[in-house]
């Protein structure tokens, strides 16, 4: 089976950052898209053209983070019409332990598992 890849490298800006000195988790979908428009200008699938030329749009139905062994938080999310309750989006964000060094925590740290032992999470 053929896999097509591409490549973009993006410079970090400082606004692009968090207190923790991090890039904050709400651009990572805009380097995502890099990517996308990289991979579309490698192999010919231009998202705009294919709009205009072609009429069809390629809206983004799902995002999800790659999962990994590492401690983590998981959050669920539903966004609800005020007026009459319907279903408008649906969303989940995975969050994991890194220490204040940038170093990724493999295992739950005590202070989260004393948390989740509180809260009957085991």
């Amino acid at each position: 089976m053929t896999q097509l890849t591409a490549v973009t490298r993006v410079q970090v800006r400082f606004s692009e950052t968090d207190a923790l000195k991090m890039v904050w988790h709400g651009n990572h979908l805009k380097y995502f898209e890099d990517g996308r428009d990289e991979f579309g200008r490698k192999f010919g699938l231009d998202f705009l053209e294919m709009f205009e030329k072609e009429g069809f749009a390629a809206p983004i139905v799902k995002v999800e983070v790659v999962n990994t062994p590492a401690a983590k938080i998981i959050f669920h999310y539903k966004i609800f019409r005020a007026s009459d309750y319907l279903l408008i989006a649906k969303g989940e964000t995975t969050q994991v332990f890194v220490t204040q060094e940038k170093g990724l925590n493999l295992v739950i740290p005590p202070f989260f598992q004393t948390w989740k032992q509180k809260w009957g999470l085991q």
